[in-house]
């Protein structure tokens, strides 16, 4: 692609007034290794692309006075009489790059290996006592020694002693020395095929970042491959303005944009405006997202890397600085002067006026914030047990934490999270990104308890911005509300004009994200899903009336369910006020199922309805099944919005938050995707649409188990509670979710089963207990003990004889045949019997012994479910909805009974569970043909699509094999019945059983993938952001195990390459 020169007018119409000044280290004039440093904070953005640190060990810093902070200064044009500054100014800078700011190294590729210096003696008389393809390695592991100064030596076969080569030395040092990420051999995902596909999936900061853990910053492997992935940023960066119409709809398509917000951003400018002489591409596209101070900083770049440049001679006339030492004032000491007596000064003033009572250290806004000055050490344990503090939010600059304030170490050892975000004193104005990240971490406060204190210097003007904005956002308030909110706690705050101008441009994207949030929701989903699964549902069951009234085809077939007979026949009993379960044996059901369909036949007995009338009545309870069924899908919505939003109920932006801070890395899952994941899986789903028309109450059920699953989310722990006892009145089986439940009610920390019942623990079993009692003693009284003996004792002695899913059919089947005979029976002639001694056979089969095996067959098939139900749960607890789903999915795949009724008790977590599950991202047009369309269609990546299709068609595979083998066992009469059959018929059972179990394990899989990129983009956005920096996240290596999954494939292949 041509360069584009950068027009005259990009240049003059940047305002260039208040910026600060840098101190530049050169040599010999040029820049070689260059290091700036920020010392005017206006925007806290520090020139968070402008630190380029080489590596040093700090035994090197102590012996060259020319190495600070590891900026390495080779010939220093200063004179000696600045060093004494330039000390002052390198620690204000560590301070600064404490808060991990640091960008990635930018040094010389290292030189190659000398074979001929290398060596140190050479002995002939060696030679064959090692063999030929093996060496001896010599390697230092001392503690002391780093791992470029260590000492490695080979002596080769031939007798050869020589130091290691840069490969053998880097090898050898992550044997002994591992660092944490790096492997051994290079990761197959930077082979040229993986690496394409890569690239052309938008992975270009996941490549980058693997890069930083696999490769020493001089490897020529690293700087290869960042040189490539800067490449191949710089050549689509022109496409997204000349294709896109509207780019600032989907920042996330521009390569550059999203570098811009990461740490990788630095070396990119970098080798842009060095290597490839192009800047203006990066001064087009932050000017396109009117971040002038980006602006700023690369044109100073560019005037230092090219003073004779005609662009850097008008970035000169417009007043930035040259490169030229005798131009420009490096050291700003007076600057740092001002600021630290300015410092002392303003603290010294708040703190008689705390004393004289004129005005209060901190004060409490609301239930969860409190707003106030520095915390000081000596008084802050004592305000912390106060209050209740959990969580701090620093507005202060580095050099403002001295060591009587809480720090971030300070935090960290008292187990805070802590959130810096500096900002200037007096006139600083925090960023959007800095607002948006604050207002999430005030939202990630969620223990009942907990407070968030925020402050600066005085709690005065930076951290009052943060809470005026989190009362904007979450109660919709203009700047003057809510302002004059928080001056009725605190009335000494005060904010200037500019910062007046931040607060309301805050307040205009918080109305226009509401104005999103109003016009997309409604119209994607409940306009069109609703309506449409209304309408499917309404026709299913006007062909139900006609088809129980016709029996098409042969006079016989029906189209409700037999169940539904036996719940009319007991709301019938209700309204007669006879006992419904005397009226109708087989109703073995909670009385509240015959309650729903009571009113209908209440009133076509008491005003003597027609025939046509006594019909509708009699079809009333499959209006209420239909209306459960979609009260169940507005549960599931809400139930993903909340996950996805983590936050209280009354913060209605945390979704477009994360989404606006995370970019394309934002794993957040959009309302159109939830919309067809409700709609697909649960509206539309063939299973679940046919079964509330055909009159199946299992519809009830989910709407108190998802409501009970979003009131937990919600924090409503009372209603939860009284939820979950009404899930166990209507049927058992909920009981499983009690332990996931317990973990959830626990202190977000790392669950342990020595933790002891908080008062939300009993405030939910408190809830249960009274709900659950209270209606089976209502239960009780209205139908004594046969209510329990129907509704609860026969589930537990129930015994199914008869061929269902579960493989336990089968043994069941085998026990209850041998001991109904009550003698030994068996025939001799038989495989297996005929190899066994027949005492052994007559003490098996004896009537005694099977009973006490059958005994223990009881017990054991029941261990599986109860274990996996516990693992579970402590596996899954963080993620409550998936958590939710397993424990099902597993209860019903390893109980004793499995029908088809069963199904539907995970069908309804299971689109819940599926918006915990994505993959890593890339562009829709990367797979054609149906699945690219599928995933075009419904926001999902390709991957995603192909996977639940797969996993969908092994599910309906094992049930398509199962019920083959069940019409021939039912339907084919004498031609097929045999022993044969039933060991087919239990065989197909129990591959059904495996084909549950490869389902679970891969989404349970999928799931762990997910979180951790999620986690990984989460810790590196906010701690490598501009403007923001995290301590209570750190990098890991959860990201680099997904290397292995990319195969070799070639370059032209669309196919997307994330799928294992």
């Amino acid at each position: 692609m041509a360069d584009v020169s950068l027009h005259e007018a990009s240049v003059q119409s940047i305002d260039l007034e208040g910026v600060g000044e840098f101190i530049i280290y050169g040599a010999d004039g040029g820049v070689h290794y260059l290091g700036v440093a920020a010392l005017h904070t206006r925007s806290t953005m520090l020139l968070r692309w402008m630190f380029f640190i080489p590596w040093t060990t700090p035994g090197q810093r102590d012996r060259d006075p020319r190495l600070l902070r590891g900026m390495k200064v080779e010939h220093c044009p200063l004179e000696h009489s600045h060093w004494k500054a330039t000390i002052l100014v390198m620690q204000y800078s560590e301070m600064l790059t404490s808060q991990k700011l640091q960008m990635p190294p930018v040094m010389n590729e290292r030189s190659p290996d000398d074979h001929k210096n290398s060596v140190i003696a050479r002995n002939p008389g060696l030679c064959g006592i090692l063999p030929a393809n093996q060496k001896l390695a010599f390697v230092d592991i001392g503690l002391d020694s780093s791992r470029r100064r260590r000492l490695i030596l080979i002596r080769e076969a031939d007798g050869t002693l020589r130091h290691a080569y840069a490969s053998e030395r880097d090898r050898l040092n992550q044997i002994f020395f591992p660092l944490p990420g790096r492997r051994l051999r290079t990761p197959s995902l930077f082979r040229d095929a993986n690496l394409e596909v890569a690239l052309k999936n938008g992975l270009h900061e996941y490549v980058l970042d693997l890069i930083l853990i696999q490769f020493e910053p001089d490897s020529p492997d690293y700087i290869r491959i960042s040189q490539r992935v800067y490449n191949d940023a710089v050549a689509k960066i022109w496409a997204c303005y000349q294709t896109a119409s509207d780019q600032s709809e989907d920042d996330s398509a521009n390569i550059v944009t999203r570098l811009r917000l990461t740490r990788h951003y630095g070396p990119f400018a970098l080798y842009v405006i060095s290597r490839l002489q192009r800047p203006a591409c990066l001064v087009q596209e932050a000017l396109f997202h009117q971040a002038l101070d980006t602006v700023y900083r690369l044109l100073i770049l560019t005037s230092l890397l090219h003073p004779d440049s005609n662009f850097a001679m008008k970035a000169v006339e417009q007043g930035i600085p040259s490169s030229t030492p005798e131009r420009d004032h490096f050291v700003p000491v007076n600057k740092i002067i001002l600021d630290i007596v300015r410092f002392y000064i303003s603290l010294a003033y708040g703190a008689l006026a705390c004393k004289l009572k004129a005005r209060t250290w901190y004060d409490r806004i609301n239930d969860k914030l409190l707003l106030g000055a520095l915390p000081i050490l000596p008084e802050w344990d004592t305000i912390r047990l106060k209050e209740g503090i959990s969580h701090v939010i620093s507005m202060v600059e580095p050099f403002e934490i001295k060591s009587f304030v809480l720090g971030p170490r300070e935090a960290a050892e008292r187990g805070i999270s802590y959130l810096s975000l500096p900002v200037e004193d007096f006139v600083g104005v925090p960023t959007n990104e800095q607002v948006d990240a604050s207002l999430d971490f005030i939202d990630s406060c969620q223990r009942p308890g907990d407070n968030v204190y925020i402050h600066c210097k005085a709690g005065r003007t930076r951290s009052a911005f943060i809470v005026t904005c989190y009362f904007m956002s979450a109660f919709d308030l203009p700047p003057e509300e809510a302002v004059a909110q928080i001056q009725s706690c605190r009335p000494h705050i005060t904010f200037n004009s500019v910062q007046w101008r931040g607060l309301h441009n805050y307040f205009e994207l918080v109305r226009q994200r509401l104005r999103s949030m109003k016009t997309r929701l409604p119209g994607d989903f409940a306009k069109y899903l609703l309506s449409s699964a209304l309408v499917l549902r309404l026709g299913l069951f006007t062909f139900s009336l006609w088809q129980d009234a016709t029996r098409w085809p042969d006079g016989q077939l029906r189209f409700t369910d037999v169940d539904y007979d036996v719940f009319t026949d007991a709301a019938k009993a209700m309204t007669t006020g006879v006992n419904i379960y005397e009226a109708r044996p087989t109703y073995r059901y909670s009385p509240l199922i015959a309650l729903l369909l009571w009113p209908g036949h209440f009133v076509s007995t008491t005003f003597r309805l027609s025939a046509p009338f006594r019909a509708v009545a009699y079809a009333f309870g499959k209006v209420v099944f239909i209306s459960a069924d979609i009260f169940c899908a507005l549960l599931q919505r809400h139930i993903i919005l909340t996950e996805n939003a983590v936050s209280r109920p009354q913060s209605l932006f945390a979704l477009q938050r994360l989404q606006s801070i995370s970019g394309h890395n934002s794993q957040s899952i959009s309302t159109h995707t939830i919309s067809w994941l409700v709609g697909a899986f649960w509206l539309f789903n063939p299973v679940t649409t046919t079964v509330s028309v055909r009159g199946n109450a299992e519809s009830i059920l989910g709407v108190c188990v998802l409501a009970c699953l979003w009131c937990l989310l919600q924090n409503r722990v009372v209603l939860a509670g009284l939820l979950f006892g009404l899930c166990i009145h209507i049927k058992l089986y909920p009981v499983i979710y009690a332990p996931v439940i317990y973990l959830q009610l626990n202190e977000p920390s790392h669950p342990s089963i020595h933790l002891l019942p908080t008062r939300r623990h009993w405030c939910f079993g408190l809830a249960t207990l009274t709900s659950l009692s209270g209606l089976t003693w209502a239960a009780y009284a209205a139908y004594g003990r046969t209510f329990l003996d129907h509704a609860y004792f026969y589930h537990f002695t129930r015994v199914d004889l008869w061929h269902n899913f579960a493989p336990h059919f089968y043994p069941i089947y085998l026990f209850e045949g041998s001991l109904a005979l009550n003698e030994t029976v068996y025939d001799s002639s038989l495989f297996p019997y005929n190899h066994f001694p027949v005492w052994l056979l007559e003490t098996f089969f004896c009537p005694a012994t099977l009973q006490h095996l059958y005994a223990l067959f009881k017990v054991l098939i029941m261990l599986p479910s109860a274990l996996l139900v516990i693992g579970l749960s402590f596996h899954l607890w963080h993620t409550p909805s998936f958590a939710w789903f397993a424990i099902t999915f597993a209860f019903v795949t390893f109980n004793k009974v499995c029908t088809s009724q069963y199904f539907l008790w995970w069908l309804v977590l299971l689109p819940p569970a599926l918006a915990h599950i994505h993959t890593l991202p890339g562009c829709h047009e990367a797979s054609k043909g149906l699945f690219g369309y599928v995933a075009r269609t419904t926001g999902l990546t390709p991957s995603v699509v192909r996977r639940t299709t797969s996993l969908a068609g092994l599910w309906f595979a094992g049930q398509v094999c199962w019920l083959t083998v069940a019409y021939l066992h039912e339907m084919g009469g004498g031609a097929f019945w045999g022993r044969s059959l039933w060991l087919a018929l239990w065989g197909a059972s129990a591959l059904f059983l495996v084909v549950n179990v490869v389902i679970l394990k891969c989404l349970m899989r999928w799931l762990s993938t997910s979180i951790s990129l999620t986690s990984s983009d989460k810790r590196l956005n906010h701690s490598q952001s501009p403007s923001t920096s995290m301590t209570l996240f750190k990098f890991d290596k959860h990201k680099e195990e997904l290397e292995g999954v990319i195969r070799r494939r070639n370059v032209k292949e669309t196919v997307d390459p994330w799928v294992t």
